[in-house]
């Protein structure tokens, strides 16, 4: 790039500088779209890594809730000790 615009300056190289220049500013492009791509693949696995671990924790809260309900569930008393 350099060496075409230190050179003499004709229509071919300044076509030629001009097809860099758009081929980079398409290159930079895709680079974005690739590297939001990325992140946003990062940012999705993140939230389904999370969802997965709220959910976890909701069945082990849940299932600790029952059991503690069944310890300390009081027992009825039997007909014959009332009596």
């Amino acid at each position: 790039m350099e060496v075409l615009e230190q050179g003499k300056s004709d229509s071919e190289n300044e076509e030629m500088i001009g097809i860099i220049n758009s081929t980079v500013g398409k290159l930079q492009q895709i680079e974005d779209k690739y590297y939001y791509s990325l992140d946003l693949n990062y940012y999705l696995n993140n939230l389904e890594d999370d969802a997965y671990e709220q959910n976890e924790l909701l069945k082990s809260k849940k299932s600790n809730q029952r059991i503690h309900r069944m310890r300390f569930k009081r027992k009825k008393p039997h007909d014959h000790e009332e009596k």
